[in-house]
């Protein structure tokens, strides 16, 4: 090979010749230097170069291996590496042989030959790099990580591996150094990672009982073998949050499930994410079915009065970020179409960061609930005006047992036919109308407690509906089994509910009708749900083809004074409604507007066998005397002169101390009493509450009676309780005063 292929070959591989002398001043330079240096279009001849300086190749100055002296010690120096900037500012590395050629005959020349290798250091230098990297990554790694040969030869294991074994396992087996195992491990997933699969799993370690996360992938080498590779992560932690959360999901479940509000949670469009049991029986729908539909689909409301759509709860927490309730009156409309009055608030759910990322619905029937709420309303209305009613209704009760017993006493002094006798009787009549006025006014009072007795309520009703009914166009139709359990009322009070709602009726069909009376025995469950308690009831259902009653007008029928009749009073069926509540019973009414009414009564029943009254024995009222006592005089005149009339010898007392006293004298003369007849409150003096107490200590078999207009005291409700053996109302008729002493006087003969 001649020079000029050698040039030729160098000049290919990128290798620079340039020589200088030991001033430093060029002698010879070829093309590839320049390129290498990056001076081409400086100097574009290289003869151009000759006798300059080497200092001027290089912006940078050379690297201290190259100095002259050094040259000239070592005579060769090979493999410099060193980095050039070059004069147009370009960054390089070289590599360099240096070399002292000596002549005999002409000065000794320095010979340097240089190579680029730029590329190839940065190469280098990114390997270099990568390999810092994966290396930092491997070591600061929060796991294990180790490799593996196809054999199960441990190739390498990070220092966390070492740490944890407690060794460094490179060049055993995997299953011994993880596992304390003396074979493959059971679930060894080697195969499928040398088919090329990654393979991701978890397991819980024999050898330290915790959890972990294992991505297992193949490793590709140069000359064509595969490893494996293993990364592990402790996930045990991870796992006992799992649990927990899960525990605590469960619990969560739990609770909704349970609670009696219903729950409806959305994400952020407004789409059911939940429903719990509770939400599901409101609405109609089940979780099933619910869940991926938007709200409005679901939970449908609308205002109770103007029947338009409410608001959708959710849009407005998501255009507000607040919590929201919904008005009052709004109904749900269920899946099946029924109506529930519920109440509602709505709230956005919020993540760590408090971004909201849905929102919750809680919401609850309340459709019983109001109900009981306008039971309780109306009960207080009518007991505010009771407090008048009940006032007004004393007073009245003892005129009128005045004017009613004087004009019985009248009677007694005429014969039937007579002119006076029958004007005494229209009179008398007239004043019963007006106790039944008073009777009213006295159901509004505290003190307007039914007098109640066991009864059967088949004639009652048939009685009264035929009296109320007499002379109109209207016919009735009764459905009354014989075998009715009985019931402890206040006949008049109950006459008087029947009564009211069958002139009702009977002027809601001015051209004529029927109305239907059922009554049946009814065992009420706990299951149902109605406004007063389980337990056997007397049910009465009077319903009328009339002209019924408009939904708005329905709720209001039993406040005071609310009426549609042009010369209505409104106090009718406020009547009826006390009466029931003081019998602790029930009165309801349904209508379609157009087509009737129809009312529902419930009266508690009683376990009582009926008998048939003693006969009176009118001998035994034969020398019987009486003890009267009342604060106002002129019932006590009118009461006595009628007890004399009636053949009982009568003492009269104004107040409880003065019978004590007369009762005290008569027993010291061995002539006691028979009966005692007491009212029971006197102003301002001793009443029949206190006096009965007292009476008991003189003789603990004291037969009295209680009388009274008006109290507020359960004594005449509740007069057995207190001691007495009977109980008269004023204003009263002689035949029941007379009825009442007859079975007290039969009841002394009998324990005689």
């Amino acid at each position: 090979m001649n020079i000029s292929d050698i040039k030729e070959a160098l000049e290919f591989a990128g290798i620079g010749i340039y020589t200088y002398n030991l001033e430093g001043l060029i002698q010879t330079i070829d093309r590839i230097t320049l390129k290498i240096l990056d001076i081409e279009d400086r100097f574009p001849e290289p003869s151009l170069l000759a006798g300059k300086n080497i200092s001027e190749l290089l912006t940078s100055p050379w690297p201290d291996e190259m100095d002259i002296k050094k040259i000239q010690k070592n005579k060769f120096l090979r493999a410099i590496e060193f980095p050039i900037k070059t004069i147009s500012g370009l960054m390089k590395w070289v590599i360099c042989d240096v070399s002292l050629i000596q002549n005999s005959t002409e000065d000794d020349i320095i010979r340097v030959i240089i190579h680029d290798i730029t590329e190839r250091k940065y190469t280098y230098n990114e390997l270099d790099n990568s390999w810092a990297k994966y290396k930092a990554i491997v070591e600061t790694f929060d796991g294990l990580i180790y490799i593996c040969s196809e054999d199960y030869t441990v190739e390498f294991m990070n220092k966390h591996f070492i740490e944890r074994t407690g060794y460094n396992g490179t060049g055993q087996k995997c299953f011994k150094v993880l596992h304390e195992l003396e074979e493959i491990c059971p679930w060894c997933v080697n195969e499928k990672i040398f088919r090329s699969e990654t393979v991701k799993w978890e397991i819980l370690s024999p050898k330290d009982n915790r959890w972990y996360y294992i991505v297992n992938t193949p490793v590709y080498h140069s000359n064509g073998t595969i490893s494996k590779m293993a990364m592990i992560q402790d996930i045990t932690e991870r796992k006992k949050a799992e649990e927990l959360l899960a525990s605590e999901k469960e619990h969560l479940a739990v609770t909704l499930r349970s609670i009696g509000d219903g729950v409806i949670t959305t994400d952020i469009e407004g789409k059911i994410v939940l429903i719990n049991k509770a939400a599901e029986h409101i609405t109609g729908w089940s979780e099933e079915d619910a869940r991926g539909k938007y709200i409005n689909e679901v939970f449908h409301i609308i205002n109770e009065k103007s029947r338009k759509p409410c608001e959708n709860p959710v849009a407005k927490v998501l255009k507000t970020f607040k919590i929201t309730t919904i008005p009052e009156e709004t109904l749900l409309i269920g899946k099946d179409g029924s109506e529930k009055l519920i109440s509602n608030s709505g709230a956005p759910i919020l993540d760590k960061n408090g971004k909201i990322i849905g929102v919750v619905l809680v919401f609850r029937d309340i459709t019983e609930q109001t109900k009981l709420e306008e039971e309780i309303l109306k009960a207080n209305k009518i007991e505010s005006l009771g407090v008048l009613a009940g006032g007004i209704a004393h007073d009245f009760n003892n005129i009128l047992t005045t004017v009613i017993g004087n004009i019985t006493l009248g009677k007694m002094y005429t014969k039937q036919g007579d002119e006076i006798y029958d004007i005494l009787t229209e009179a008398e009549n007239a004043s019963l109308r007006a106790k039944n006025l008073t009777r009213q006014l006295l159901t509004f009072a505290k003190g307007g407690s039914p007098i109640k007795m066991c009864t059967s309520i088949s004639e009652l009703i048939k009685e009264t509906t035929c009296f109320a009914l007499s002379g109109s166009n209207v016919k009735s139709e009764f459905h009354i089994p014989p075998s009715l359990w009985p019931v402890e009322i206040d006949a008049s009070q109950i006459s008087q509910v029947i009564n009211n709602i069958i002139i009702n009726a009977k002027e809601s069909m001015p051209h004529g009708g029927k109305i239907e009376i059922k009554v049946e025995n009814v065992n009420i469950k706990s299951t149902e749900i109605l406004p007063f308690p389980e337990g056997k009831y007397l049910k009465i259902n009077i319903k009328d083809s009339g002209t019924g009653i408009t939904k708005e007008n329905l709720p209001k029928i039993f406040d005071p004074y609310f009426t549609t009749k042009h010369e209505g009073k409104g106090i009718g069926l406020t009547t009826a409604y006390s009466i029931i509540k003081k019998h602790e019973g029930y009165i309801n009414a349904e209508s379609d507007y157009g087509y009737g009414t129809t009312f529902y009564i419930y009266l508690p029943a009683i376990e009582y066998e009926l008998k048939d009254n003693d006969e009176i024995n009118e001998s035994i009222k034969k020398n019987a005397s009486i003890l009267l006592m009342d604060d106002e005089p002129l019932v006590l005149k009118t009461t006595e002169m009628i007890l004399h009339r009636l053949g009982y010898k009568v003492q009269v007392a104004k107040d409880g101390t003065e019978v004590i006293e007369i009762y005290k004298k008569a027993q010291e003369r061995g002539q006691p009493f028979d009966v005692i007849i007491m009212d029971l409150t006197i102003p301002g003096g001793m009443g029949g509450k206190e006096a009965i107490e007292k009476l008991k200590e003189i003789n603990p078999e004291v037969k009295a009676i209680v009388s009274s207009g008006y109290s507020n005291d359960p004594v005449m409700a509740e007069f057995k309780k207190y001691g007495f053996k009977g109980v008269v109302a004023k204003p009263y008729k002689i035949s029941e005063f007379k009825e009442m002493l007859h079975k007290i006087l039969v009841e002394r003969s009998s324990d005689g």
